[in-house]
């Protein structure tokens, strides 16, 4: 155990406690050494707790001479074996130093000190600790994952064997789930195969009958137009043939009127000749006036074609009477 200790005045030397947690530094004002004694912190007195936590917050003022001096002592130790070098506490020491640091941690005023005072580990250190835990925790993670596994291989023999069972037991069939999952899903993929089928057959169907419609309206269509086109013939020709009439009709009236004129000119020639009164012409029918002047109107071309359409009505009219005479002849 440690009875004496120089030490400098230096921050990271101030949490004394944790740091030689087998005693308490007491510090001396007029020195600029550290002596360090076997005291608890408990068995220390009140004025003594004072004059250590003063100095400890007292602020540093020969920083760079006390550099210099550890830089000196550093370089007069080196190469040189320190005394407890592969020296080992006994258990019992070792149990005393880890309650009486426990007793000192517990203090608020050293937890406070301790907090505001940290010891910095370098990054050399910081990356030694690192991958000290790294292998420690891969150590733990490979136990834990090898355990595993034992277990699950443990699990999945026991498991089979009870699947399997003994001489004259009979075999479980523990595996339904499975297969039934397995069923479950062929039967989905069939009846998605057998709805893309059918969409594709709906859609066949669908663009036939769009066609078939198609074809229908066109026919439709075609059917109107070639209606509509023998109504306006037969329209035609009916319009000939009555225009074919009233042409008759009133050629017969004109011919009339033109004879009746004949006679009264000749009627008229007589009365002058026998010395009677002329014949006031503007007493002539109205009628026959009104029919020559729509005889004007009628160009002769018109004319033409009306007599042309009579003669074809006639010469159809002709057939049809032969023909009926023939059926009829035939039934007889």
């Amino acid at each position: 155990m440690m009875n004496l200790v120089h030490l400098c005045q230096a921050p990271m030397f101030v949490n004394c406690p944790g740091r030689y947690p087998n005693g308490i530094v007491q510090i001396s004002r007029s020195s600029s050494f550290y002596c360090a004694s076997n005291k608890n912190w408990g068995e220390l007195r009140a004025s003594e707790r004072g004059d250590l936590l003063c100095d400890l917050n007292e602020p540093e003022t020969t920083n760079n001479v006390e550099m210099e001096r550890r830089r000196k002592i550093g370089l007069a130790n080196k190469g040189k074996i320190p005394w407890n070098k592969g020296k080992k506490h006994k258990a019992e020491t070792r149990e005393l130093i880890k309650q009486r640091t426990i007793e000192a941690l517990r203090d608020p005023k050293v937890r406070k000190l301790m907090s505001s005072y940290p010891h910095v580990h370098s990054e050399q250190r910081k990356e030694k600790i690192g991958i000290a835990l790294k292998r420690l925790w891969e150590k733990r993670l490979s136990h834990k994952r090898l355990q595993e596994s034992c277990i699950l291989t443990w699990a999945a023999t026991i498991s089979e064997a009870a699947k399997m069972g003994s001489i004259g037991q009979q075999q479980l069939d523990w595996d339904s789930y499975e297969k039934i999952k397995v069923d479950i899903i062929s039967n989905h993929l069939r009846w998605k195969m057998k709805k893309a089928k059918a969409k594709e057959r709906a859609e066949l169907k669908s663009k036939r009958k769009a066609e078939l419609k198609a074809k229908r309206n066109a026919e439709v269509q075609s059917a109107r137009k070639a209606t509509i086109s023998q109504q306006r013939r037969k329209k035609t020709q009916e319009l000939s043939s009555l225009s074919c009439l009233k042409y008759k009709e009133k050629m017969a009236k004109v011919s009339k009127s033109r004879k009746k004129l004949k006679s009264s000119v000749a009627q008229v020639e007589e009365h002058k000749n026998q010395g009677e009164k002329a014949i006031d012409v503007d007493k002539w029918d109205l009628e026959f006036i009104h029919k020559e002047k729509m005889r004007k109107r009628i160009s002769f071309a018109e004319q033409i074609q009306a007599a042309k359409n009579k003669h074809l009505e006639t010469e159809k009219g002709n057939l049809t009477n032969h023909l009926v005479s023939l059926e009829h002849k035939q039934d007889t």
